[in-house]
């Protein structure tokens, strides 16, 4: 059994990038700060625990910018869907700039990895608040309890 470090309050939750029978990975606040989290294991009627990698105003500010790409996209697909012709999830004018916030966001994450440490996470659905656009588009919530860095990430 893992020992709980701390426990925090819920945070936001920006952007969730892989949803697959639950949240997979993203970018949310941890103690007022934006993370980049990742699943690390997930087992039946046990918490999901998470890798966070903190990040800095310029990574936070490239996968906002990455996102926003993959919202216009997405917004296009449900207009008028047609086949992805890329892995980049992005319309034609914005291909070459979501490949380079791509890789500067994967470079800046492998930099940071020193920095990264686990925590359980335990997502909670809320109501959209048009006046907190923190909370949207997913309308997620987060509470995180850090784990005691016993292990390997």
């Amino acid at each position: 059994m893992r020992a709980r470090a701390e426990s925090s309050d819920f945070e936001p939750v920006y952007f969730v990038e892989g949803f697959l029978d639950g949240v997979l990975n993203g970018t949310a606040d941890y103690r007022g700060a934006p993370h980049h989290f990742l699943l690390c294991a997930a087992e039946p009627n046990a918490p999901e625990v998470y890798q966070l990698t903190p990040l800095s105003p310029e990574v936070f500010s490239a996968v906002t910018e990455a996102w926003e790409i993959w919202r216009r996209w997405q917004q296009a697909q449900c207009a008028t869907p047609t086949p992805a012709s890329t892995l980049l999830a992005a319309l034609p004018e914005d291909r070459q700039r979501q490949a380079e916030l791509r890789g500067f966001i994967s470079n800046s994450l492998a930099a940071a990895k020193p920095l990264a440490f686990q925590a359980e996470g335990d997502f909670e659905q809320v109501a959209s608040d048009a006046a907190t656009e923190r909370v949207v588009p997913y309308s997620l919530r987060v509470r995180w309890t850090k784990l005691d860095q016993n292990r390997d990430i």
